[in-house]
């Protein structure tokens, strides 16, 4: 059962896009192209700051900056795309429903390095920085959510492992407390490709098992996988103190992850973790960004995100 014919369309054409992730990498547009071009047309206010001591990486600042509280978001695109229209646009619906809430928030996108310039572990580096920015800029870390998507996920998720567990090659950061929330849309938790989902939903996803080798090829050799690059793959115990109040992690129902991030959000619970995990119902991976990029209707994944949002800024706790 499909959401819709329209979403059925979108979905066969972003899999026969994605069949060479060379083609489509060759072809995009910068992050930074993206971002400016949407809030220019949008008429949002827009800032770029250069993050200190992280090989080039910039903050995008979407919003009012004087706001107390922001969400630190990092995009996917297995380390090796850019940013697309999409996240941008979905990013400033979920500010613009914060603030029907009475929620005024500050949108920072960090523009990493792409894997056609450096892999692992530069982006980690320029994730665990950009929150060291953030921080020493005055924001507190309880008006803090920090999140991603796919391969932005998982760096969210890498930057926790650093502040628990020391990296040797990225500076140590300590934090006065837990983040207010950790947004994980489809998390990128293993680079195995074993899971039944990846059965079940191979004719149904928007990505593939092979692009998805192609995009861990040029993030990561194989000697250096470990807990930070592969989560899933961590004892329970590395995901206790975990510092944030309060994680979701949302998984469509015909995304390849949909298994092993079910089983990431399961251990996160069995750490002591407050965690809302959303299953979303006849969606593919990162449903809620494709939605705004081409038009279609929102579902689930859309007005979860939403809800959890307002949730956590506003205090209520969540569950799994």
């Amino acid at each position: 059962m499909s959401r819709s014919a329209a979403h059925d369309a979108r979905n066969v054409d972003l899999r026969k896009a994605f069949v060479d992730p060379s083609i489509s990498q060759a072809v995009s547009v910068p992050t930074a192209a993206i971002i400016e071009s949407r809030c220019k047309k949008d008429n949002v206010p827009w800032q770029v700051d250069d993050v200190p001591n992280s090989s080039g990486a910039r903050i995008h600042w979407i919003g009012d900056r004087s706001a107390q509280k922001v969400i630190l978001y990092f995009h996917g695109g297995g380390f090796g795309l850019p940013m697309f229209d999409g996240h941008v646009i979905f990013l400033i619906e979920c500010q613009k429903q914060l603030e029907r809430r009475g929620e005024n928030v500050v949108i920072a996108l960090l523009e990493y390095t792409l894997t056609m310039e450096a892999k692992y572990p530069v982006q980690y580096l320029q994730g665990v920085e950009v929150l060291r920015h953030i921080i020493s800029k005055g924001y507190k870390t309880r008006d803090v959510v920090m999140g991603g998507d796919s391969a932005g996920a998982n760096l969210a998720l890498a930057v926790l492992s650093v502040i628990m567990h020391a990296h040797p090659d990225i500076k140590p950061l300590s934090l006065s407390g837990p983040l207010a929330g950790l947004l994980l849309n489809g998390p990128w938790v293993t680079f195995s490709t074993e899971a039944e989902s990846f059965r079940d939903n191979v004719a149904k996803d928007i990505h593939g098992v092979d692009g998805l080798h192609w995009f861990t090829r040029k993030f990561v050799n194989d000697d250096e996988k470990n807990n930070y690059t592969e989560p899933l793959g961590a004892d329970i115990s590395w995901w206790k103190d975990l510092p944030a109040k309060e994680t979701i992690v949302l998984a469509g129902g015909h995304e390849l992850f949909l298994t092993d991030d079910t089983e990431f959000a399961s251990k996160l619970k069995d750490a002591g973790v407050s965690v809302r995990f959303v299953e979303c119902e006849n969606e593919v991976h990162i449903d809620c960004f494709l939605d705004a990029q081409f038009g279609t209707d929102p579902g689930i994944m859309t007005f979860a995100t939403w809800e959890w949002l307002g949730d956590v800024f506003s205090g209520v706790r969540g569950k799994l």
